[in-house]
């Protein structure tokens, strides 16, 4: 099938692809390093915990101010960190060509966590493995699914279903096995194992993350290795140039089936000429890493003053090639926020009963500390949350496709024609998002945890010689049980951070935005976990100070009102780092998408500018200044300011000030 014609051509790509990629690992290389240098000269502080853990700890906003209460940790449970493994999911690959399905493998070990894609053949390669590391005792035999005749069933939503649950059975059984869990193999099968070279791995997925852009290659390749990632790269141009080329003799009845043997002679072919290839390539690449750390090293200061000077020949030029475009998405946005505003405003009523129910249920459980309270939470959620989503789908059902569409029409340039598409899939997001900002459940246990040492607080008597030690005990087990659980409440909204992001990188209007959604509910993720452990010691801080004055009479109040201020301060908290999520998200949004065709119209804009400021760049600055990357960073930043300011005007402060005139 495949001419001489036909190979050379696969060869000259692959060469291409590499060539491409070699430019752009030596760029991350040079930006890796002089990022990294420029923290070091700032030397940042890291940001504070939200929490008191160590006693002498200063608290803004404490009350009282001081002494906080002493945390001696002889009851602090150790944290021994505890692998965990989920099939989340599965996806369709090369769907257009040779189809098959991989499973989605989250897994978590400490603060490591994961996801990879995993077909039904590599599940065998483990089970053999795990065979011959555990014992066919431990892992018999029939414990794995066999892989039966497919009968045309293998995208079958019932089959592929039936399929991850018995393949998740079979995780849960090695996952059981704790001596499994440091088996290096095992580990480097979920995609847990460290990188041997942390910064290699780190500018591995710079370039290849540029490559992909360069080359508009936007779908989802999975990859285990840099040769494999490369490969695939490479068999993704050579399908768009070669492949459809070789099939088109055939009749349409054969088409699909050629293609797929094409498809895989292609495979063949490509990888060992990438291995040559990107040997060849790191070892260019080796001679100027040494070169490039010396300047970099040596010539910060000199760098930095020559950057400084290249940006201020630079903001003239993307100031004229941006003016039309801000001055085009300035009515656009704000259109966009007025038009949405009643239909925002109608969810927000829509789901304001649920809500209401919600914040009762803790008020509730926050003033009686009623153990059995807790349970209610997965029931009430369970109950209204459908309801209130079948509500807001209603609503943005009847508002986008009106609103985009009479909007989208006024649209003439070119580089603001992608801003549309991702609002009109936004709705296909709802039910994930629901999942994480508006569902409680995974903090039942930790709930739980603190109203069953509320309880053996209340049975104290202040009377009691050791009545203030006992304080001290029962608040320090409490606290040692509160941080271990947390840390599951935690990678349960982890593992729905990566729901959003895998459903939205499915769909190709919202691929851009995937990974802005996961980098959000991530943080999102922390904030889950900082609220609870507020919660815990804030409460802790403040029945300290009261179990000092405390009598048998305002005991139970003592800690009923301590707990309550634990609580309220925790939501303090929660709404304003929530609130600053959001803020963000929504200038992300418009920045993702938009900010690829933006930064193209610029750079065309600017061709005749960058080759004479170039060249003027001293020695040895010119090694590792690459002008083309710091006009696309000035690019960058100049949109990001403006679309800020706009946004700003046209969408926050319009919303802020309807809000406060809403009435439920």
């Amino acid at each position: 099938m495949l001419t001489a014609k036909h190979k050379e051509d696969i060869k000259r790509i692959t060469q291409r692809i590499l060539e491409t990629f070699a430019k752009e690992y030596l760029r991350a290389f040079k930006y890796v390093c002089i990022r990294d240098a420029k923290k070091a000269r700032r030397k940042e502080k890291p940001e504070e915990d939200s929490s008191i853990e160590v006693e002498g700890k200063p608290y803004p906003g404490s009350t009282p101010e001081k002494p906080l209460r002493p945390r001696n940790g002889k009851n602090r449970k150790e944290i021994v960190p505890e692998l965990k493994v989920k099939i989340t999911s599965w996806t369709t690959f090369d769907d257009d060509v040779d189809p098959y399905v991989a499973f989605v493998v989250e897994a978590s070990l400490g603060d490591r966590s994961s996801s990879v894609y995993r077909r039904f053949n590599q599940f065998k390669t483990l089970h053999k493995a795990s065979k011959k590391a555990l014992g066919s005792t431990i892992i018999p035999k029939k414990t794995f699914p066999g892989a039966k005749a497919f009968e045309g069933r293998k995208f079958d939503w019932d089959y592929l279903h039936d399929r991850k649950n018995k393949l998740q059975g079979y995780l849960d059984l090695l996952t059981n096995q704790k001596e499994y869990h440091t088996n290096e193999k095992f580990l480097k099968w979920l995609g847990l194992n460290s990188p041997e070279d942390p910064k290699f791995a780190e500018i591995f997925d710079i370039a290849y993350t540029n490559t992909k852009w360069r080359l508009w290659v936007w779908k989802r390749i999975p990859y285990d290795d840099e040769e494999e990632a490369i490969a695939k790269l490479a068999i993704e141009e050579i399908k768009r140039e070669v492949l459809y080329d070789v099939v088109a003799p055939f009749p349409n009845q054969i088409r699909s089936t050629a293609a797929a043997t094409v498809y895989k002679a292609i495979s063949a072919t490509v990888g060992p000429v990438v291995a040559a290839g990107w040997k060849a390539a790191r070892e260019a690449v080796q001679p100027l890493k040494p070169k490039i750390s010396e300047v970099v090293d040596n010539a910060i200061d000199k760098y930095l003053d020559v950057e400084e000077e290249v940006k201020g020949k630079l903001i003239e030029g993307i100031n004229a090639g941006l003016a039309p475009i801000v001055e085009a998405l300035e009515p656009i946005i704000k259109g966009l926020s007025e038009k949405f505003m009643d239909p925002s405003f109608t969810i927000v009523k829509e789901i304001y009963p649920y809500s209401q129910d919600l914040f009762k249920l803790f008020d509730d459980i926050v003033a009686s500390g009623d153990e059995k309270l807790v349970e209610e939470i997965e029931k009430l959620v369970s109950s209204k949350r459908m309801e209130a989503e079948e509500k807001v789908n209603g609503v943005l059902q009847k508002s986008v496709e009106h609103i985009v569409g009479d909007l989208s029409a006024h649209v003439t340039i070119d580089a603001l024609s992608s801003l549309f598409s991702p609002i009109k899939k936004i709705i296909d997001l709802i039910n994930n998002v629901f999942d994480v900002f508006l569902n409680p459940t995974p903090h039942a246990y930790c709930i739980r945890v603190l109203c069953e040492y509320r309880a053996k607080l209340e049975g104290l008597n202040p009377k009691d010689k050791d009545f203030k030690e006992k304080v001290e005990e029962i608040l320090d087990q409490e606290e040692s049980w509160l941080l271990w659980r947390r840390y599951w409440t935690y990678w349960d909204y982890r593992w729905k951070a990566w729901s959003i992001y895998y459903f939205a990188y499915s769909v190709p209007e919202l691929s851009t935005l995937s990974k802005i959604l996961r980098k959000n509910a991530f943080k999102f993720a922390v904030i889950h976990k900082k609220w609870i452990k507020r919660w815990s010691f804030r409460f802790g801080d403040h029945l300290h100070e009261r179990a000092k004055v405390a009598t048998p009479d305002s005991w139970k109040d003592d800690i009923r009102i301590s707990f309550a201020n634990g609580y309220k301060e925790a939501n303090d908290f929660f709404k304003a780092k929530v609130t600053a999520i959001l803020h963000k998200m929504v200038l992300d949004f418009f920045f993702s998408a938009i900010g690829v065709k933006v930064e193209e119209t610029v750079m065309k804009a600017l061709e005749t500018v960058l080759d004479p400021i170039g060249k003027a760049i001293p020695s040895p600055i010119d090694e590792i200044l690459e002008i083309d990357t710091l006009a696309r960073e000035c690019i960058n930043a100049a949109l990001r300011q403006n679309i800020t300011k706009i946004v700003e005007n046209g969408i926050i402060e319009p919303y802020v000030s309807a809000w406060g005139e809403l009435t439920f």
